[in-house]
């Protein structure tokens, strides 16, 4: 089943028009002192659409069609792009459209996870309504950057994982290791997340396919980086190059991080790992939340 029924169904479309809504109240002071024009709070938005631009119309990587340059802050968000400036234009709608059906699919994702939970209609409202709130998910859609990629397929990554560990299932899903690259590919940062999933991996699993899901899911970064090189760039993108992390932004990662490791060892010597598998996942999905919200809303507000 696509999409659920019922009440189920009222839920979804009245979390998406919450959504709406919320896109609206942001978006329609932003038209009016522009008198219609889009804008998008941050430069980086626009380093990726000329990228997903010159990608499309030259088939080069670059902010100049004439040359290669490792410029973009992901490598999924402009390979998105791309097919869709082709076909439609460069238009700056595109990245709006593009983000509110990978944050709609989100919802989606979410409200069937919470389903299968047996949740009821009114608590799954109040679940997408306070994601929604957690998550700033009207400021990613609006902000014309990957961060919605990014959100859904870290959630869809660590929901795979989850379910496979606590299913026992050897080998892992292949989803597993696709959500995880599709992850690093939307966001370099989500490294970090790859790492601490592939030591609760290690410690269930043992070390070799820890090993395997961390060298696949970082393997869009390693094959760019080379390419980069090849190309007489940096193995890294300017972006990530040009600046530290604001402090608003990399205090809570670093406190998140340390919190989730102390959660792995805790849970390494817990005597009935399975059954404190769903708590520890939900933990460390909170923890990984508040830096993410933190960055988001210092960058986006």
């Amino acid at each position: 089943m696509l999409f659920p029924s019922g009440r189920s169904l009222a839920v979804l479309v009245a979390a998406v028009l919450v959504l709406l809504a919320s896109m609206y109240l942001i978006e329609s002071p932003v038209l009016r002192h522009t008198h219609g024009s889009l804008l998008f709070p941050m430069d980086d938005a626009f380093v990726n659409l000329t990228v997903a631009r010159n990608l499309a119309f030259y088939q080069v990587w670059g902010l100049s069609k004439y040359a290669f340059q490792s410029a973009s802050s992901s490598l999924l968000y402009p390979l998105a792009l791309a097919p869709v400036f082709f076909i439609a234009g460069a238009h700056l709608l595109v990245p709006l459209v593009v983000n509110f059906l990978a944050a709609a699919y989100f919802l989606l994702v979410l409200q069937k996870l919470l389903i299968q939970k047996g949740v009821s209609p009114m608590t799954q409202l109040l679940v997408l309504v306070g994601v929604l709130a957690l998550t700033l998910l009207p400021l990613l859609v609006v902000s014309g950057m990957e961060y919605v990629l990014q959100l859904l397929f870290v959630f869809l990554f660590m929901v795979a994982l989850t379910e496979a560990l606590a299913a026992g299932s050897t080998p892992l899903p292949r989803a597993v290791y696709i959500y995880g690259l599709l992850a690093v590919a939307a966001r370099y940062e989500d490294i970090m997340i790859i790492l601490l999933a592939c030591v609760l991996l290690g410690i269930l699993r043992g070390w070799r396919p820890a090993a395997r899901l961390a060298l696949l899911s970082v393997s869009p970064v390693l094959l760019f980086g080379c390419i980069s090189l090849a190309k007489g760039s940096y193995f890294l993108p300017n972006t990530l190059l040009l600046g530290p992390y604001p402090a608003y932004g990399l205090a809570p990662a670093i406190i998140a991080l340390v919190a989730a490791a102390v959660l792995l060892i805790r849970y390494r010597g817990s005597p009935q790992p399975q059954k404190s598998l769903p708590r520890l996942s939900l933990s460390l999905l909170i923890l990984l939340a508040i830096p993410f919200g933190a960055r988001n809303l210092g960058d986006l507000s």
